[in-house]
């Protein structure tokens, strides 16, 4: 097994973060669990309960979402030396049991159906393979397919799509089930994201969001739940409004009065 360091913020507080990747897949958590090669080990220094991404996860279960990273607690002990309580969770990646939509092949036929599946991540930090939307100008990631394996039409793709998304939204006749934003967005995992986020106040909640489309499915999903260390009263700072920030804002609003 390999070991790396991981994380943005994360990796600047002294107890580290890491990410193990082992030579083969690996049921490491046993059934029911994904086989992979890639897990990580979350630190959760800013959190002294060591308990929120895990408390968030089985929130996340509790509604329909359906893709919630796994949290076991551990002591890690690395080179004889004693790291800490850490808590093995999913790499959030394209898999089963980690977000089981389909994998589209590599390298693309000229055939291939190019609809889904996507993973993809509205992204403060602007990593990888990152675009800008037309609309709202929120960051989003294309995590899936990986930066190396995307070819163009994929990448024009889902850039289109989900610009459409944002047009639709900020129509005039956004509410209409046909024309507005509701013929491709699935409302009940965006409820389910949106109340999570709200209960644990969240403060990277617009900040860091996963988002994923299905192969020959018109809707955009929301989940996995991810990054909640500073959530639940354990941050003071105040967002400003920008990005997807305000998107949210304004699908909250008709979801609240039209149902």
């Amino acid at each position: 097994v390999s070991i790396r360091g991981r994380g943005n913020s994360t990796w600047n507080m002294a107890k580290k973060p890491y990410k193990i990747k082992f030579k083969e897949k690996e049921k490491f958590l046993g059934k029911g669990y994904a086989k992979a090669k890639k897990w990580t080990l979350l630190a959760n220094a800013g959190d002294k309960t060591m308990m929120r991404n895990a408390v968030t996860s089985a929130m996340g279960a509790f509604t329909s979402l359906k893709f919630n990273p796994a949290a076991k607690f551990i002591d890690l002990v690395l080179n004889k030396t004693y790291m800490g309580t850490y808590q093995i969770s999913d790499q959030v990646d394209v898999r089963p049991h980690r977000v089981d939509i389909a994998e589209q092949n590599y390298p693309l036929g000229a055939g291939d159906d190019i609809t889904g599946g996507y993973l993809l991540e509205v992204d403060g930090f602007r990593d990888g393979n990152c675009f800008t939307t037309s609309r709202y100008q929120a960051p989003v990631r294309i995590h899936y397919p990986e930066d190396e394996e995307i070819a163009a039409q994929q990448n024009t793709y889902i850039r289109n799509y989900v610009n459409n998304f944002e047009t639709r939204l900020a129509s005039a006749n956004f509410t209409d089930p046909t024309e507005g934003y509701r013929a491709v967005v699935d409302t009940v995992s965006l409820g389910d994201w949106y109340i999570c986020t709200e209960v644990s106040a969240n403060i990277d909640g617009f900040y860091s969001t996963y988002f994923y489309k299905e192969q020959a499915d018109p809707r955009l999903y929301w989940g996995p739940l991810w990054d909640y260390d500073i959530a639940y009263n354990n941050d003071q700072r105040v967002r400003s409004e920008h990005g997807l920030s305000t998107t949210a804002q304004a699908l909250m609003a008709d979801i609240a009065y039209n149902g």
